[in-house]
């Protein structure tokens, strides 16, 4: 699931992965704005 966010190309987002979800966790792991709006840089993998 992917709510809110801006992916570069490359990103790997596995079966059952979120992002947007708990913006506290993505902050801990992405770049999140004051929006609230979570990028995630080439080539990343989110992790699930």
């Amino acid at each position: 699931m992917v709510r809110n966010a801006i992916r570069d190309k490359d990103v790997v987002v596995p079966a059952g992965a979120q992002v947007g979800v708990d913006i506290d966790r993505d902050r801990e792991l992405y770049t999140v704005s004051d929006n609230e709006i979570v990028v995630i840089g080439k080539a990343q993998q989110v992790v699930p």
